[in-house]
C-alpha cells in the first residue's frame, strides 16, 4: 500500500489546537454542573472524567503518531474539496450530539431528578468508555481521520484497512454510536434520548453518504468493501 512521509513534529498550531479543545472540555464541565445546579452529581462526574481521558489519549496520539493530522482536523472549513453536505451535518451532529444530550440530561437533573440504578451507572459507562476507547483506536490507526468528508490527495490518502477497520469499515462512527447511547443511561437522563435519537439518525445518513463517497472516489475502497463487509455492526450493517 502506498505511503507518504510523515512530519516528525507536530505543526506549529498544535498548541492553539490543544487550548482550543481544553477550553472545549471545560465548557463541557461548566454545562453539566452549571445547568444541573449540583457540583456532587456523580455521573457528571464520571461523564466529565471520560471526556478528559479521551481528549488527552486523541491528543497525544496526534501528537506522537500524526502530527499532521491536528491540523487537518482544524482547517476543516478551509478544504475545497469538502463535501458541501457533509459541512451542513457537521454543525448539527456538534449541536444535537453529545452537547444536546449533556444539556437535556442537566436539565432533567435539576428539575426532575430521579434516581439513577447502579445498573445504569455501570451499562453507560461500560458503554461510553467502549465508545471512546473504540474511536481513539481508529484515530492511532488513521492518520486520515478528518472531521470532514473530502478525499485528502494533497495528504496522499489511501484505503486504511488494519486495526478497527479490519471489523468494520466506520470504526469511529462505531464508537459514537455506543457513546451517544451511552451517556443517557450514565447521566439518569431519559429525556435524553430525544437528542440521542437525532444524534443517532444524523450518525447513520452520514456513514451512508461518506460510504459511498469513498466507494466513488478513493481508489481501492471499493474492493476494501468485500474484504470488510459491515459499516458500523459486523454482520448487522
Amino acid at each position: 500500500m502506498t505511503t507518504t512521509q510523515q512530519p516528525t513534529t507536530p505543526p506549529p498550531t498544535f498548541p492553539k489546537a490543544v487550548l482550543r479543545v481544553a477550553l472545549m472540555t471545560l465548557f463541557v464541565g461548566v454545562l453539566l454542573f452549571g445547568a444541573s445546579g449540583d457540583i456532587y452529581w456523580l455521573g457528571a462526574w464520571i461523564v466529565f472524567g471520560l471526556m478528559i481521558l479521551n481528549v488527552v489519549s486523541n491528543i497525544a496520539i496526534m501528537a506522537f503518531l500524526h502530527p499532521d493530522l491536528m491540523l487537518e482536523r482544524m482547517r476543516w472549513k478551509e478544504h475545497a474539496n469538502a463535501k458541501a453536505w457533509d459541512k451542513k451535518i457537521m454543525p448539527l451532529m456538534a449541536v444535537f450530539g453529545s452537547l444536546s444530550i449533556l444539556l437535556v440530561s442537566a436539565l432533567q437533573h435539576r428539575f426532575a431528578p430521579s434516581l439513577t440504578a447502579p445498573w445504569q451507572l455501570l451499562v453507560g459507562t461500560s458503554l461510553m468508555l467502549l465508545g471512546q476507547m473504540f474511536g481513539t483506536w481508529a484515530v492511532a490507526s488513521n492518520r486520515f481521520f478528518s472531521a470532514i468528508v473530502r478525499i485528502q490527495t494533497d495528504r496522499g490518502h489511501v484505503v486504511i484497512d488494519h486495526g478497527p477497520y479490519a471489523i468494520v469499515r466506520h470504526p469511529g462512527y462505531a464508537g459514537a454510536f455506543l457513546v451517544y447511547v451511552g451517556l443517557p443511561l450514565l447521566l439518569g437522563a431519559w429525556w435524553a434520548f430525544v437528542p440521542s435519537a437525532f444524534a443517532l439518525g444524523l450518525l447513520f445518513y452520514r456513514t451512508a453518504r461518506e460510504d459511498q463517497t469513498l466507494c466513488e472516489e478513493l481508489d481501492g475502497y471499493a474492493a476494501y468493501t468485500q474484504r470488510v463487509r459491515s459499516r458500523l455492526f459486523p454482520g448487522l450493517w
